[in-house]
């Protein structure tokens, strides 16, 4: 089996799709994003741009709508 220079410098591992991270922090942020509850799709009520996650979707508010200013989010 060939192995990746990421596959090899990973030390955690997604259990749903077996993508490798470096850190627990990447991999629970990862499976927020795409396995849990903040999946989208989610639409800019400004202008109907579909984002994936709900982050994105703040972020992009604030960038294109001149919003709030998003907040961090923790995963922990």
């Amino acid at each position: 089996m060939f192995v990746t220079e990421v596959q090899q410098a990973a030390s955690v591992q997604c259990t749903m799709c077996l993508k490798p991270f470096k850190s627990r922090s990447n991999l629970l942020y990862h499976i927020k994003n795409e396995h849990g509850e903040q999946r989208g799709p989610f639409n800019c009520m400004h202008c109907g741009h579909i984002m994936k996650n709900r982050n994105s979707l703040r972020v992009h508010i604030y960038q294109y709508h001149k919003e709030k200013k998003p907040q961090t989010i923790s995963y922990y």
